[in-house]
């Protein structure tokens, strides 16, 4: 016996849902069309396309409030990469990152001094230049000399520079670094050829180091600012503390960065590049074409800088 096929039909509110995932569909592919038509026109994220002019000084704005540290923007270097239409350039801490700025970051993410890889000891102090020797009680907030808010945060590892950084990125949405060695070179020498920016004599009172002739001198560092800044506004390359690079110790370091300055490596096998001299350096240890192999830990003479890098639509 044959039986009769059901003839199936849609009501309204069938007839609706499927009026509803056409347009949702139709919508979507719009948006993916659209998007992929902008990332066409543009060849970097707009957050990392930045268009201010060199020497020009800017804070950016951090996502839970607050702001970064100050930033100048270095003029370009002869070799700057140029892409579909944009120049890779990069600004740079006017000052060596302060105890209060560091303090912001540790506050927000419950940083503390201990179990970082990259560590001299598990419940990480701080190594004292004063009594040459490793101190557990020391840290950011005690470095064994008095200092105020704006005296460089001393007593960090690279690892803790790195987690700064990284930081900075999250809260910012711009890219931030340790700066490369050639990055650090070009902005601490201003364009001179001379042993310190200011001259190939230390004379005195330009810097903290044993034997600069400051007050400072082989007993602590300087708050940040307290010299005259080289022609590029940056203060301190010379002396105050050692600034951490983000390369690799190797004796062509200094060449490879310049192929490299975008990459980061977190290998312990090698110590990590500092630049600039600190308060306990003498004079000839200071010089903008010194390099020190500052291995990984916690000293009091050590902090750092950062740099900010992005992509300026090419003239």
């Amino acid at each position: 016996m044959k039986t009769k096929k059901e003839k199936w039909t849609l009501t309204p509110y069938d007839d609706a849902i499927a009026w509803f995932i056409v347009v949702a569909a139709a919508i979507a592919i719009s948006v993916t069309i659209l998007n992929e038509e902008k990332e066409k026109d543009s060849s970097a994220p707009s957050a990392l396309i930045f268009s201010k002019e060199p020497g020009e000084v800017f804070q950016d704005t951090l996502i839970n409030g607050g702001l970064g540290p100050k930033m100048v923007v270095i003029p370009s270097r002869q070799n700057s990469t140029d892409t579909e239409g944009f120049t890779i350039e990069f600004a740079i801490g006017k000052y060596e990152v302060t105890v209060d700025e560091f303090r912001q970051f540790a506050e927000m993410t419950s940083h503390t001094r201990g179990g970082h890889r990259g560590s001299a000891r598990k419940n990480m102090g701080c190594w004292n230049i004063l009594t040459n020797k490793y101190d557990s009680s020391l840290s950011w907030k005690n470095p064994g000399f008095p200092q105020s808010g704006k005296h460089p945060v001393t007593c960090i590892s690279w690892f803790d520079a790195v987690k700064y950084a990284e930081w900075l990125t999250q809260k910012t949405g711009r890219r931030y670094s340790l700066p490369s060695e050639a990055e650090w070179q070009h902005a601490a020498q201003a364009n001179t050829d001379t042993q310190y920016w200011w001259g190939n004599d230390v004379g005195k009172n330009q810097a903290v180091c044993d034997g600069c002739g400051s007050q400072f001198d082989n007993k602590r560092p300087a708050p940040v600012g307290s010299f005259q800044s080289n022609s590029y506004g940056l203060y301190d390359v010379s002396g105050n503390v050692l600034e951490w690079c983000a390369d690799d110790w190797d004796v062509n370091s200094l060449g490879a960065s310049i192929k490299h300055e975008y990459e980061i490596t977190k290998d312990t096998k090698f110590g990590k590049v500092q630049r600039g001299g600190a308060w306990n350096n003498v004079p000839a240890e200071i010089r903008i074409a010194n390099r020190i192999n500052g291995g990984l830990p916690r000293v009091n003479n050590t902090g750092f800088r950062v740099v900010m890098r992005f992509m300026k639509p090419s003239k």
